[in-house]
């Protein structure tokens, strides 16, 4: 799991709700390292679930729900951050086909 997307997720969850729900989250979450992740590291896919699952037990959130909202928020971020890749796609769809 690049440590963006992990990076990204927790970016979600403090404008979503607050800073502390991030705290409580990671720290429930047991992670390898506390929580300290960079944009440019590779993590295990399981930090990510539990991070994921621990967010929805809080929360009362299904998982589902998490990551429909999460790809939207994701989304928007790419778009933002790397227009230079959107302006020439119709649809998600054209952006999802033209990645590695």
């Amino acid at each position: 799991m690049k440590g963006l997307i992990i990076v990204e997720y927790l970016n979600f969850l403090e404008v979503e709700y607050d800073y502390n729900l991030v705290d409580k989250v990671i720290e429930s979450s047991n992670l390898p390292d506390g929580g300290a992740f960079t944009t440019v590291g590779s993590y295990h896919y399981s930090q990510m679930f539990n991070l994921v699952s621990n967010t929805s037990r809080i929360t009362e959130r299904t998982i589902d729900d998490l990551f429909f909202e999460f790809g939207k928020f994701i989304f928007q971020a790419f778009v933002m951050d790397h227009s230079q890749f959107f302006s020439s796609a119709n649809s998600s769809f054209d952006i999802s086909r033209s990645l590695d």
